[in-house]
C-alpha cells in the first residue's frame, strides 16, 4: 500500500504485563490494519513480534534502540526512529514521518496504582510531560501523540493540568 492509499494512520498500544502474547498481538494488528504498534512490559526479544507479524503477512520493523520495556514497531512506509528513552525506561519518544507530516510519538508506562498514591503518579506524569516538551523544543516539532499506560484517570492533575499532559476532552 502506498502513502496515498493510506488515508489514516492506525496506532495500537498494549501493555502485555510481561506475557508472551506475540501471536495475539499479530492477530490484532492484522484485524485492525495497524501501522504503528507500541507494546509495554514486553520482556522478550522484539524479533518475536516481528516474526509473528511476518507469519501473518505483515511487514513491520522494530524501531527501537534501547533496552526499554516499551517497544515500537512500524510499517516500512513510515520513516521511524527512536530519538529518546529516559533513564527510568518509563518514556520512549519516536520520530515519524507520514506523508508530509513529521510528528513525535511519546510512549509511556507510568507508575502502577497498586504500589503508589495518586499524588505521586500525578507528579511523575508532570515530570514525564516536561521531558516530552523538552524533546519537542529540541526538535522544533510540537506535533506529538502521547500514548501509553498512564495509570491515572483522565481528570487527574498529571493528565489534565497545563503543567502535566494538558489533556482535554476533544
Amino acid at each position: 500500500m502506498t502513502e496515498a492509499e493510506r488515508p489514516t494512520l492506525r496506532i495500537l498500544f498494549w501493555n502485555v504485563n510481561g506475557q508472551p502474547r506475540s501471536e495475539l498481538i499479530a492477530a490484532l494488528c492484522e484485524e485492525n490494519q495497524v501501522d504503528v504498534l507500541v507494546v509495554a512490559e514486553w520482556d522478550y526479544p522484539p524479533n518475536e513480534i516481528v516474526l509473528a507479524l511476518a507469519n501473518r503477512g505483515i511487514a513491520m520493523r522494530w524501531t527501537g534502540e534501547s533496552d526499554s520495556r516499551l517497544h515500537c514497531f512500524s510499517v516500512p512506509l513510515l520513516k521511524t526512529r527512536e530519538i529518546y528513552t529516559n533513564i527510568s525506561g518509563k518514556l520512549a519518544i519516536y520520530q515519524f514521518q507520514w506523508q508530509s507530516i513529521k510528528f513525535l510519538l511519546a510512549a509511556t508506562h507510568l507508575l502502577s496504582g497498586m504500589s503508589t498514591e495518586t499524588d505521586d503518579r500525578d507528579v511523575e506524569a508532570t515530570k514525564v510531560a516536561d521531558e516530552v516538551r523538552q524533546k519537542e523544543n529540541e526538535r522544533s516539532n510540537h506535533r506529538t501523540i502521547a500514548i501509553g499506560d498512564f495509570n491515572l484517570n483522565p481528570f487527574n492533575r498529571g493528565l489534565a493540568q497545563a503543567i502535566g499532559f494538558h489533556g482535554v476532552m476533544t
